[in-house]
């Protein structure tokens, strides 16, 4: 069996975009074969609704944080202290899960490439666990144009095993802008253009106003 561990900032499949992708992604893998799926949210805002049932395995690293840090005085450093302590606890439980599947092959998965993807990269190093590291939305729309995410970006994409991009865009700004081409594998997040059936030419006549009126 293959655990994979899935770093996910939220996990909130009503609210739909990337929350519902992340839930969807999780249910895929965990319904295959020999496979048994970890989900870790990091987010402390989004904890996923008591209706939502779901097969795999689920630790809310960021409400449990937030719990804890809440005895933590509000100052400039703050923000850094939350994140120390939400390394530390996934740290923990990736642990955790390492010993309770001793026997079993390990990954790890990552949901964007900027705070999930990095806690991810940091955590593959530190426990020798190969990282697959999947750019989603504006990842390389535009949020490498920050200086603090390109240095985090560069960091995930030339260190993980392999990059997941959803089309040819995504792909090629990371071979021009990071210059990493290998290990990239394109997986649609939707139909590829090729397989869409277009709609039929709009009938003007039908939708022309009378004026009369």
């Amino acid at each position: 069996m293959t655990v994979v561990h899935f770093v996910v900032t939220r996990l909130y499949p009503q609210s739909g975009g990337m929350e519902e992708a992340a839930w969807r992604v999780a249910h895929l893998i965990n319904d295959l074969p020999g496979y048994r799926v970890v989900v870790y949210v990091l987010d402390d805002g989004y904890p996923l609704p008591l209706s939502c049932e779901h097969a795999f395995d689920l630790c809310t690293i960021g409400v449990d944080v937030h719990h804890q840090s809440k005895i933590i005085p509000a100052s400039g450093e703050a923000k850094l202290e939350r994140l120390r302590l939400k390394q530390l606890a996934l740290e923990r439980q990736v642990r955790k899960r390492l010993e309770t599947y001793a026997h079993e092959a390990h990954v790890i998965l990552s949901f964007f490439l900027d705070h999930p993807g990095f806690m991810a990269n940091w955590l593959s190093r530190l426990l020798n666990l190969p990282h697959i590291a999947s750019a989603r939305g504006s990842d390389l729309g535009r949020n490498y144009l920050d200086p603090g995410f390109y240095a985090g970006i560069k960091t995930v994409v030339e260190n993980a095993c392999a990059v997941v991009v959803t089309n040819e865009t995504q792909a090629r700004q990371l071979a021009s802008i990071f210059g990493v081409s290998r290990g990239v594998t394109l997986i649609y997040n939707s139909m590829a253009e090729t397989d869409v059936i277009p709609f039929p030419p709009l009938d003007r006549k039908s939708t022309r106003l009378n004026s009369s009126h």
